[in-house]
């Protein structure tokens, strides 16, 4: 089956795609298998880089992943263990990282809600990530900081145009609040001086998305008491 992926026929492809995502919700111990895993990754590889639609299921697909397979790690944690500090993921999620950044970058992004696809992708696996793919999901935080920022630059001059600037600047903010909560005081320090440039003027005409980051995400960093980031936003 995970062959057809790589089929001619577009509705063969997508109808991979949802079936690989279907499984990997319902079957993960079963897709984490070292004898298979392999051959999963591939094929949702190759689905991120074909048309919308079954770009789409391959999102949808990873997600389902990157949260059953740390599931399948947290539920084997040793009785003095209180984080997953690998799983079956830890050598792969730095890579389908990337690939999930670049699939927010496709010119045909706009379509079948892959976008938003992607960045629900991007949030899931930042949120489910191992302590091991820390610095992975730090240098991934960074690149959606440095987006942020570079969104006041965006033109708008349609409703279109709005509309794709609050679905980007929502991705990535959903990206980077998950990350803020997820990483650790040591890392999340790291990520100060970046998220100290994003400031409220940064996002232009988006008022409200300026009022998300500064809840969202300078929560995160009131948690370890970092009040730069807040009052520098101030």
């Amino acid at each position: 089956m995970l062959q057809l992926v790589q089929d001619e026929s577009v509705i063969v492809q997508d109808s991979v795609a949802w079936m690989l995502g279907a499984i990997c919700d319902s079957f993960p111990e079963i897709v984490a298998q070292p004898s298979v895993l392999p051959a999963v990754l591939s094929a949702l590889d190759t689905g991120l880089s074909l048309e919308p639609r079954v770009a789409n299921n391959a999102c949808h697909a990873i997600t389902f992943l990157v949260e059953g397979v740390y599931e399948l790690a947290e539920d084997h944690l040793g009785a003095k263990e209180t984080e997953v500090t690998s799983n079956a993921l830890s050598s792969a999620l730095g890579t389908m990282l990337q690939r999930l950044i670049a699939v927010t970058d496709r010119d045909d992004v706009t379509e079948s809600n892959l976008r938003s696809a992607a960045f629900e992708a991007l949030s899931a696996s930042v949120q489910f990530a191992p302590t091991d793919c820390y610095p992975m999901v730090l240098e991934t935080t960074n690149v959606m900081l440095q987006r942020l920022q570079a969104c006041g630059s965006m033109p708008i001059n349609s409703q279109d145009d709005l509309r794709q600037y609050a679905e980007i600047v929502s991705g990535l903010i959903s990206t980077v609040s998950t990350a803020v909560r997820r990483l650790n005081v040591e890392e999340v320090r790291l990520l100060a001086p970046t998220a100290i440039q994003v400031r409220p003027k940064s996002f232009g005409l988006g008022a409200r998305f300026s009022a998300l980051f500064l809840c969202h995400v300078c929560h995160g960093f009131s948690k370890y008491h970092l009040t730069t980031v807040g009052s520098a936003a101030t």
